[in-house]
């Protein structure tokens, strides 16, 4: 095998593909050029597996321009035939992909500089896990200035990732996490409104044999286009799709893991996921009346797992949710007033 170098990271390139770097699209401007871009700095072997999903911009076009003039590495274009969300574009991408290692890229956001290549030294030289967690940092103004510290390039196993990823150590996203291909192509993202990123990474985390983490920031996530979610109204009908996303993955989680105190850890995660973000979402939304339905839930929640879910939580979280049980409306005027929390 040849031996190279990307900066500092030692390389042997081999013949075969060794990741698979799959991007659902759909309208992300010039920002999925930018997400290709910063990959093609690598010296191991990839392909980049971009699936559109009907986009009605250009993004898809300035991407298979740009395709055209890159030579360095294999990127494969894919469409679906109808509008079909991410969940089913990142299945598409799984079935076509041939690389040892599957990571999932965002088209808004992007890698730092070498990171395919910081990622293979990990993987090599700790006997090949089932994954490989990485620090990302989030910016939300293009005037952000994007802080990478000098983390260390040092993996360090994660004993108990079941117990790290319902207690939110490891993040629900896709994204964040290089999976072995075997693992990653024996599951696949349920077909769910929200939530489906969620219930894929807890199938690779019960199955996962091996997980190491390494601490350096390698992912740029992109908030600075913020037509999203929180822009939109938090009315009962946005309120069911991230209830019914919850409820699968309670489900899912209370069938499949068998840990210790799994059902604390469980409603630690709900008060997350069911109150604070929910309360969050009721703080940013252009709608400024309150369903009483969405209140009565929230209280719900934080009858049935705040006793349980105790010490998991924070003293500010318990102090908020014993704030909302009693006062809701006056707990969210003063959040949304002070901005704490």
């Amino acid at each position: 095998m040849i031996q190279v170098r990307c900066d500092n990271y030692h390389i042997e390139v081999e013949k075969e593909c060794f990741f698979s770097i799959i991007t659902p699209n759909y309208n992300s401007g010039d920002k999925l050029v930018r997400a290709i871009k910063s990959i093609t700095n690598n010296a191991v072997s990839f392909e980049h597996i971009i699936v559109d999903d009907c986009s009605t911009d250009e993004s898809f076009i300035l991407a298979q321009q740009l395709g055209i003039s890159i030579s360095s590495f294999n990127i494969i274009f894919l469409s679906n035939l109808s509008n079909s969300g991410p969940a089913i574009s990142r299945n598409k991408g799984l079935d076509v992909a041939k690389g040892k290692y599957i990571l999932f890229l965002d088209a808004d956001d992007y890698f730092i500089e070498c990171t395919l290549d910081i990622l293979y030294n990990a993987i090599k030289s700790n006997n090949m896990p089932d994954v490989l967690t990485y620090n990302y940092q989030m910016i939300e103004s293009t005037n952000e200035i994007i802080a990478l510290t000098k983390d260390s390039n040092i993996a360090n196993v994660i004993c108990n990732p079941i117990k790290e990823y319902l207690s939110d150590k490891i993040i629900s996203a896709p994204w964040g996490k290089c999976i072995e291909a075997d693992l990653a192509k024996s599951f696949r993202f349920p077909d769910l409104i929200v939530s489906e990123d969620a219930l894929y990474n807890l199938d690779i985390f019960i199955n996962a044999k091996s997980v190491f983490k390494i601490d350096s920031t390698l992912y740029i996530f992109d908030k600075t286009d913020s037509n999203s979610l929180t822009r939109k109204a938090f009315d009962r009908k946005e309120f069911m799709k991230f209830h019914n996303g919850w409820v699968a993955f309670e489900k899912k989680a209370l069938k499949e893991i068998q840990l210790k105190n799994s059902h604390r850890l469980l409603a630690s995660r709900k008060i997350r996921f069911e109150v604070l973000y929910y309360i969050n979402r009721m703080i940013v939304s252009p709608d400024s009346k309150v369903d009483k339905f969405i209140i009565g839930s929230i209280k719900e929640t934080i009858h049935n797992n705040i006793i349980l879910a105790r010490n998991e939580l924070s003293a500010k979280v318990k102090i908020l949710c014993f704030m909302f049980y009693f006062f809701p409306s006056l707990t969210i005027s003063l959040v949304k007033f002070y901005k704490v929390f």
